[in-house]
């Protein structure tokens, strides 16, 4: 068995503090509620693989960050690493990133580390650019931004599935 599991960002404090900020976070980052692959499975890059298209999955929603937690209990923030995420200090909220640029909260009585897959970097080629239909280049200065080369459009609305 293999699952990864996705749900909006709700930010109901957010939302009631800011409500373009609310909308901004959800827009902007998916939560990945679960993961799994059962054991006789794993040291196959099946989880790296469901992790890449769940990533995907939020781009192509529109999108940017796939996001989550991982309890101490479970042992599996190696694999986050190793798959390329930002993996954050113990009991540390993820760092503020664009376009909203709030920190995030860790949560009293859980014990783990917060990770973080930035979409744009790890998929821009294979987003295109809502003018020319060219590939954006990923540029990670100032938090990241889409250029496409083509047309040297930057940012606005990529679409994916390229």
């Amino acid at each position: 068995m293999r699952c990864a599991l996705l749900e909006p960002f709700c930010g109901e404090d957010l939302l009631a503090q800011d409500r373009d900020a609310g909308r901004l976070m959800a827009r902007a980052h998916r939560v990945l509620a679960a993961l799994f692959v059962v054991p006789d499975e794993r040291g196959r890059n099946i989880g790296s693989a469901l992790l890449d298209v769940a990533s995907l999955a939020v781009v192509g929603d529109g999108g940017r960050y796939l996001e989550g937690f991982v309890d101490d209990q479970d042992g599996g923030v190696d694999f986050y690493r190793r798959a390329g995420a930002y993996v954050g200090a113990h009991n540390e909220p993820l760092p503020p990133r664009p376009p909203v640029n709030l920190k995030t909260m860790h949560y009293p009585g859980k014990d783990g580390h917060w990770f973080s897959v930035d979409g744009w970097a790890r998929h821009h080629d294979k987003m295109s650019c809502s003018r020319c239909g060219g590939a954006f280049d990923f540029l990670p200065a100032n938090g990241g931004d889409l250029r496409c080369p083509r047309c040297q459009w930057l940012g606005g609305s990529p679409r994916s599935g390229r």
